[in-house]
């Protein structure tokens, strides 16, 4: 076995960054979805701050439309929905993207050393690892 130690270190290092990869591509996706949920949300509240400014307009004006178009209430209720949706959407946006930067850097750390931790350094990496889901969990 320990003849064999070296190799099947460098393979379970080699699967790990295969791993961390895979993970970063597929959070990268996922950030990328969330940029165009972001994006259409953004549209969505504009649309809305139109039909709420041109609903006041016409109550001003004295117009009204031949069908029954939401209310400046009912759009009033759906700007806050929107808003809503968008501040939740940003803030797992920026949770996604500080992240990714952390696996980026630990990736680039990781890929740096050729040797591995030895126990000192390995007992501050999993300190510092538990401060960091410590405060994500307090986010």
């Amino acid at each position: 076995m320990s003849g064999r130690l070296p190799d099947l270190l460098s393979a379970i290092k080699q699967a790990m960054d295969e791993g961390i990869g895979a993970c970063e591509s597929r959070l990268e996706s996922l950030a990328s979805e969330l940029r165009s949920i972001l994006a259409d949300l953004e549209r969505e509240r504009a649309e809305v701050q139109a039909a709420i400014e041109e609903r006041e307009l016409e109550r001003r004006l004295g117009v009204e439309s031949a069908q029954r178009p939401p209310s400046t209430a009912e759009l009033r209720q759906h700007e806050d929905f929107v808003a809503q949706e968008y501040m939740r959407a940003a803030v797992l946006y920026r949770q996604l993207t500080d992240f990714l930067g952390l696996l980026a850097s630990s990736r680039q750390q990781f890929r740096a050393d050729e040797t591995l931790l030895g126990r000192d350094d390995a007992q501050q990496l999993a300190i510092r690892q538990a401060m960091i889901r410590a405060q994500e969990v307090e986010r």
